[in-house]
């Protein structure tokens, strides 16, 4: 079986990051996140295309809620594998579904809830593996992850995949220059055959932190 990449959220679109990479003998997937402006359903990735029960494990770049704030349907849905993420990450991700579960109970009909407390607190208690950065995990089937700094928000990571033969890089977000956290290095990546780039703002030319903060102190 070929390595096969299915894109349940974030193609095309900003938000609900969610991309299951699937081989002969594993299934990954990289992030579960929500739409930010949709409730409901319509703001999760479009996991009827996929058996949640069949994912081996998933994993998360960074807490941000556009990246982690479905994972715990997953576990409604039948997901009974592991969340990888760096312990810093996991930190904050607990943080982010208690707001976002807060959210839901003030502002959404009940029957439009994504998750409850009990997903939550299980996916956090029994799901989460820490991993630190640039340390080499072996998942089923023979594949290879690692994940490596990615500047963007404390713990978050841009993921190193090598599975079924195949090279593969996913960026999640990524930190710049400008920002007070250790600056995102591709050096530890090497080549890869396929690379999943955020790009949100790829086209846009923005000013850096310095000269938002100076902008930000006039009166």
């Amino acid at each position: 079986m070929a390595v096969k990449a299915i894109i349940l959220g974030s193609g095309r679109e900003v938000g609900r990051a969610c991309i299951v990479i699937k081989g002969e003998s594993t299934s990954l997937m990289l992030d579960c996140g929500v739409h930010p402006t949709a409730t409901g359903l319509d703001a999760t990735p479009k996991l009827d295309l996929v058996n949640a029960d069949l994912i081996d494990n998933v994993v998360l770049t960074h807490a941000h809620l556009d990246h982690s704030g479905a994972v715990p349907r997953l576990l409604k849905l039948g997901f009974r594998g592991k969340i990888i993420t760096t312990l810093p990450m996991a930190a904050l991700v607990g943080m982010m579904w208690r707001d976002q579960l807060s959210i839901m109970k003030r502002e959404w009909p009940e029957d439009s809830r994504l998750w409850d407390s009990k997903e939550m607190n299980l996916a956090l208690a029994r799901h989460i593996r820490y991993v630190t950065y640039e340390e080499e995990l072996r998942l089923p089937g023979g594949a290879r992850l690692v994940l490596h700094d990615a500047g963007h928000l404390l713990g978050s990571s841009f993921v190193e995949l090598e599975i079924g033969g195949l090279r593969i890089g996913y960026t999640g977000d990524l930190g710049t220059s400008s920002n007070h956290l250790q600056y995102w290095d591709a050096t530890p990546l090497r080549g890869v055959d396929v690379l999943f780039c955020e790009s949100t703002y790829g086209g846009v030319e923005r000013k850096g932190r310095e000269a938002l903060e100076r902008a930000g102190g006039r009166r």
